[in-house]
């Protein structure tokens, strides 16, 4: 993959601009929330099928969702990695993500069914712990973040059959351009 066209824009300014608007604030955190632990199983099972290509792929989707939820409420990748968010016991990073993950969805879940107040403390207990264990994913599988945000930048708006080309949209998101050819389904 060509990744040396020019980039106009960060990775923040491009989740800004290409994650969907949602009617309400708690629609939007559930979008997010949703997009994590769907990304989170996806990055699950390419571990199980020693898919080295998508780790790095799912990894990207993944810090999309990541960053859109961080904007949400105003906090930065760099500040929630900077708080120890490294778990008290023994796990995979893959099943620390998860439960981190599930525990966001929950969350977003209580906030945008149940019109419950969000737990922002809570909350943001289990992003530290996502960023964390997506720390630790970089180091286990020796990868380096701004290469896994540059590849989703490419794959999303810069490549010559990307995504959003031209912004987002829903007809966009259904045609998956970047993956035309490609089996879409997963098992």
């Amino acid at each position: 993959m060509d990744m040396n066209v020019a980039q106009t824009e960060t990775f923040e300014q491009m989740v800004k601009r290409l994650f969907k608007p949602m009617p309400t604030f708690a629609g939007g955190v559930m979008h997010a929330a949703i997009g994590i632990s769907g990304e989170v199983a996806e990055l699950i099972m390419a571990d199980y099928n020693n898919d080295e290509k998508n780790y790095r792929e799912e990894m990207g989707d993944a810090r999309f969702y990541m960053e859109a939820l961080f904007q949400a409420y105003g906090w930065t990748y760099a500040e929630l990695l900077a708080e120890d968010g490294r778990p008290e016991f023994t796990m995979t990073a893959l099943s620390h993500a998860l439960i981190a993950a599930g525990d966001i969805l929950d969350l977003a879940k209580k906030s945008w069914v149940y019109g419950k107040e969000m737990d922002v403390v809570k909350l943001r207990s289990h992003c530290v712990a996502l960023v964390a264990s997506y720390h630790l994913m970089l180091d286990t599988w020796s990868l380096i973040d701004n290469d896994i945000t540059s590849g989703n930048m490419y794959k999303l708006t810069l490549a010559p059959n990307a995504r959003y080309k031209l912004g987002y949209s829903d007809q966009a998101a259904i045609a998956r351009a970047d993956k035309v050819g490609e089996e879409t389904e997963k098992p």
